[in-house]
This record gives C-alpha cells, sequence and structure tokens, in this order.
C-alpha cells in the first residue's frame, strides 16, 4: 500500500475501482458485481463519483500524467503504466465512505484491516489549508497550540491517574521502609514480646501499607501518591 498513488477529485481524496481491488485483495470484476448487487446503498456524490465524457477525459490526462513520472522515478517499474486506461468510458471513483460500504459488503479480515490502515493514512493526510491573511494564520496557529496543550493536559491527567511507581521510585520506598523498621526496633519503641523479629515487623508494614493505598502489591501504588506513601512509612508504627 506504501505504493498507491494518491489521487483527489473534487477536493476529496478517492480511489479507483482498481486501487480498491488491490487493497482489499479481491479482484475489480468482484468490485463491481458487489456494488451492482447492492447499488441502493450507495449514493453518487457521497460514496461514489462517475466520470464520463470530458470529465473523464480530464481526468485520465492528469491522473496518468502523474502515475507516468512515479513510475519512470521508480526503480522497480510496473508494466502497465497507466493507472486509468485510455480505453474506459466511464470511471468510478470511491471515496472514504464508498471504500467503507465495500468494505462491510467484503466482510472480510483484510478488507476491514486494510480498511483500517486507509481511514489512518491515505484517507487521513490531508494539509490544512493555510488562511492568506495574518491574523487568520495566527488564529490557526493559536487553536493548534490550544488543541495541542489539551492533549498535554490529559496525557498528564493519564500519567497521574493511572500509571504506577517505576523501579526507581520502588526502590525508594524498600528503603524508606527499612529505615523506619530499624529506627523503630534499635531504639526501643517496638514491644519485642508481641513483634519478635524485624521480619515480622517488615510484614506488618507491607500489609499497613497495602491497606492504606488500597493496593494488591505496594507497587501498584500510583505516582501521584508516591510522596504520600513515604509519609505514611515514615509516620508509620504497630499498633502495638
Amino acid at each position: 500500500m506504501d505504493q498507491l498513488t494518491v489521487l483527489e477529485f473534487n477536493n476529496e481524496r478517492i480511489l479507483t475501482t482498481k486501487q480498491l481491488a488491490f487493497i482489499y485483495e479481491t479482484t475489480t470484476d468482484n468490485v463491481k458485481k458487489n456494488f451492482n448487487n447492492h447499488k441502493s446503498k450507495f449514493e453518487k456524490g457521497k460514496h461514489f463519483f462517475l466520470l464520463e465524457g470530458e470529465e473523464l477525459r480530464a481526468f485520465k490526462r492528469k491522473v496518468n500524467n502523474v502515475h507516468l513520472a512515479e513510475n519512470n522515478a521508480n526503480e522497480h517499474k510496473v508494466d502497465n503504466i497507466y493507472l486509468v486506461p485510455n480505453n474506459v468510458n466511464q470511471l468510478y471513483l470511491w471515496t472514504e465512505r464508498g471504500a467503507s460500504r465495500h468494505c462491510k459488503i467484503l466482510d472480510t479480515d483484510k478488507a476491514w484491516e486494510q480498511f483500517d490502515y486507509l481511514e489512518e493514512t491515505y484517507f487521513n493526510t490531508r494539509e490544512q489549508q493555510l488562511p492568506n491573511n495574518l491574523f487568520g494564520q495566527i488564529e490557526l496557529i493559536a487553536a493548534g497550540t490550544t488543541n495541542l496543550n489539551n492533549r498535554v493536559s490529559k496525557l498528564e491527567h493519564v500519567i497521574e491517574e493511572q500509571l504506577t511507581i517505576d523501579f526507581g521510585q520502588q526502590r525508594v520506598i524498600e528503603k524508606a521502609k527499612g529505615r523506619r523498621i530499624y529506627f523503630l526496633w534499635e531504639h526501643g519503641h517496638i514491644d519485642k514480646e508481641v513483634h519478635g523479629t524485624t521480619r515480622k515487623l517488615f510484614g506488618l508494614l507491607g500489609k499497613n501499607l497495602k491497606d492504606a493505598f488500597d493496593v494488591n502489591s505496594y507497587r501498584d501504588i500510583l505516582k501521584k501518591d508516591f510522596d504520600e506513601a513515604l509519609k505514611f512509612i515514615e509516620g508509620w508504627r504497630p499498633m502495638i
């Protein structure tokens, strides 16, 4: 699909029947048959354009000249250099909606896969026209900046609300737990008859920490709660 020649008609990206068949890995006859069998589901000007007469001749000249130049520049030349054969007297051009409708009719895994790719690339690469006046350009830049800021804000929200602490932060928490437990143990703040070993204290602190932040493991603590978790550890002591 990387070698797909970009075609436009009426300021809209389109595909020929030949291109559509190639992309969906079917035949042009099958595309034509599906169209004829489901004509009521296709609307001219919405799903397709039909070119005839002088309009078709002008389109053929434009398209084939571009395709010929691309072929000459390509080291892997193809034998059939004309994208639109000169002997056709009518030509169907399929819009994005038309390509989608054909995909639904074919209903193959390959067709759905290829249409998703078309939607993300071929039909999504229209260049935005830059306004001629200065104020229009400023408005466009401002709108782009606003959109970018909104996307950054959403990304920051995702990071804050969903991402868990990284390996480095996990190590900081582990060391903080060790410091707190050994401080309490060595300074007589622990009833050693109840808590016979530091190992038991590690288990108790770990359980209290998980309960406090409602996680299955301290590794699941959210990044936004990292500082709060450290404060919890620094102020922790067993209930008895």
